[in-house]
């Protein structure tokens, strides 16, 4: 199962185990085509004080920067992947 757009609670994650079904958070846009990045749903590293800290690792043959980031850590995203569109219609 996949999840994504908001902070999943451990609670809701240990339900989900005790059934045998793992859930994967994910992050990504229409642009490359759905997942940027997934986490491993087998770790409990992902998670901090019961909600996910990341997002993920990269997809395998797809490269991800945070350009310019802040003190935080925040900054924009930049990716780069064959799962990526090509373009607009007509809009080159």
């Amino acid at each position: 199962m996949l999840t994504g757009a908001a902070p999943l609670a451990t609670t809701t994650r240990d339900y989900f185990l005790s059934l045998n079904m793992f859930i994967i958070n994910g992050y990504g846009m229409s642009e490359s085509s759905g997942p940027q990045t997934l986490t491993d749903p087998l770790t409990y590293e992902a998670f901090d004080k019961g909600f996910l800290k990341s997002a993920g690792s990269k997809l395998r043959g797809t490269d991800m920067i945070i350009y310019n980031p802040d003190k935080d850590g925040n900054g924009e995203i930049c990716y780069k992947g064959r799962n990526r569109f090509m373009g607009y219609y007509k809009l080159e």
